[in-house]
């Protein structure tokens, strides 16, 4: 084995080591650990033998902290289905934990607000913001299962349809 070889093998062994660590650091709810961890390089979507990421660990365990400081990094993959085919939402509605569905909740509306400004752009009347009826009704309508499928907008709803809510 080349020297070359080696050193591969070896960092590919430290990288996984560091991806470790950022799961047990966001289980234990330590903040400051995960995000050293990441400024060091460890893949804020790595993934378990189970399916689950850091935000599923943070998530499971109740760390709020944690669950903010992963849902503002960009990089995030807030939809990943773990083996059980659970999404951290899924995770936090199961334990009932209203203070992490509402952050995760938030942060699907701002994702899928970016994808259909993306498709739609935006008008200078519009101002729909998180803190609108609209978004609540949105908010209550799509995650209580029944889709909203305004007629003048029917690709922007299935575009966010197929983007970020699995089928039921």
């Amino acid at each position: 084995m080349s020297s070359k070889d080696l050193n591969l093998r070896i960092n590919q062994r430290r990288k996984s080591i560091t991806n470790r660590e950022l799961l047990i650091a966001a289980n234990e709810g330590q903040q400051q650990e995960v995000q050293l961890l990441i400024k060091d390089g460890a893949d804020v979507n790595f993934i378990d033998c189970d399916g689950n990421t850091a935000l599923h660990y943070a998530v499971s365990n109740d760390k709020l902290e944690v669950v903010k400081y992963l849902l503002q990094l960009p990089a995030v993959e807030i939809t990943h289905e773990n083996n059980a085919n659970a999404t951290p939402l899924d995770l936090a509605r199961e334990r009932n934990v209203k203070p992490i569905v509402d952050l995760i909740e938030e942060q699907i509306w701002r994702n899928a607000s970016q994808t259909i400004s993306t498709y739609y752009p935006r008008h200078s009347k519009d101002n729909t913001s998180w803190s609108t009826k609209t978004s609540e009704v949105f908010m209550e309508a799509t995650f209580a299962g029944n889709y909203l499928v305004p007629l003048q907008v029917d690709d922007v709803s299935n575009i966010v349809k197929f983007k970020y809510f699995k089928d039921n």
